[in-house]
């Protein structure tokens, strides 16, 4: 059976990709070594001046582009039940509207784990948009990385030698080749075939596209959400939502509430309140820090 391969054309801000995180983290999920997941880079926003221009000019543009903001987050999670806070909005300056330092940092990592890179896009969405963190900011990226366990001296090795900005040249290039018009874009891949579906999308209509470009072949098999699957789920992601934990097994509210208060109180994950929603996060038996070579519990 040919493997489905699936890009998606992305930007860390994006809040549509956000929003598309639980389909996908569920197909991924479900399909197993079957799929592949890949992501392409089209830095939606290289440098503030760009968007906000300079001096007066740009504070005056950024309070116009915070209440957009604002007005848009409350959209996405009205439409997709992801976390959301809009607190870090207040604080936000003109030099931290760029996803120039998380597009180097996603890259960064790339060049030397492409599935660690894919959890720290993730975690990096769920930063921007739920955690309140200023993540157009290096030394805050540089913190997730630290946290995810990645080697920081290599981290950092590919943002100072251009490698890192070399690879991002290399994914605006191939955003360019198939004439990109916005984010999300995914192409799906399968049997010498390819499609491409645009925009935010639910698992139902990414299922039935993958049906459709491997001409119902792919068959794609929910799972029951025993405590055992529940946690092989969380533990792929390191991190998940609620609605994503809701989606991945198709639970009922209370169902759902049983499984996460089982998992808190076994004391190998911890509940993350944000907004009307939450996260669940595996918490790490021992942490090691593969600079100091040191690992503690």
């Amino acid at each position: 059976m040919s493997k489905l391969i699936l890009t998606q054309y992305t930007d860390p801000m994006c809040s549509w990709c956000y929003g598309t995180e639980p389909a996908l983290k569920k197909l991924s999920f479900l399909m197993g070594d079957q799929i592949e997941i890949h992501y392409v880079l089209g830095l939606m926003l290289p440098d503030p001046a760009q968007v906000l221009g300079t001096g007066e000019s740009a504070e005056i543009r950024l309070a116009q582009v915070k209440a957009h903001l604002n007005q848009e987050f409350h959209s996405v999670e009205e439409r997709t039940g992801m976390p959301f806070s809009m607190k870090h909005l207040s604080e936000m300056q003109v030099s931290d509207f760029t996803t120039l330092p998380m597009s180097l940092a996603y890259e960064a990592v790339k060049l030397i784990d492409e599935d660690k890179a894919n959890l720290l896009l993730a975690h990096m969405r769920e930063a921007t948009h739920a955690d309140d963190r200023m993540t157009g900011r290096f030394e805050v990226l540089l913190e997730m990385v630290r946290e995810q366990g990645i080697d920081t001296v290599e981290y950092q090795k590919h943002l100072e030698d251009g490698s890192a900005k070399q690879a991002l040249e290399e994914d605006l290039a191939k955003c360019q080749r198939i004439g990109l018009s916005g984010f999300p874009t995914i192409m799906l891949e399968y049997g010498g075939k390819q499609g491409v579906i645009s925009g935010y999308q639910t698992y139902d209509r990414l299922l039935a596209a993958v049906r459709q470009i491997s001409n119902g072949t792919v068959e794609v098999k929910e799972k029951e959400a025993s405590f055992e699957t529940v946690c092989a789920f969380i533990s792929q992601f390191e991190r998940v939502a609620k609605n994503e934990l809701k989606l991945a097994f198709n639970l009922e509210e209370d169902s759902l509430s049983e499984i996460v208060e089982k998992l808190t109180a076994s004391g190998a994950y911890v509940r993350e309140n944000r907004g009307d929603s939450y996260f669940v996060r595996q918490l790490p038996i021992m942490n090691c820090d593969p600079v100091t070579g040191v690992c503690s519990l």
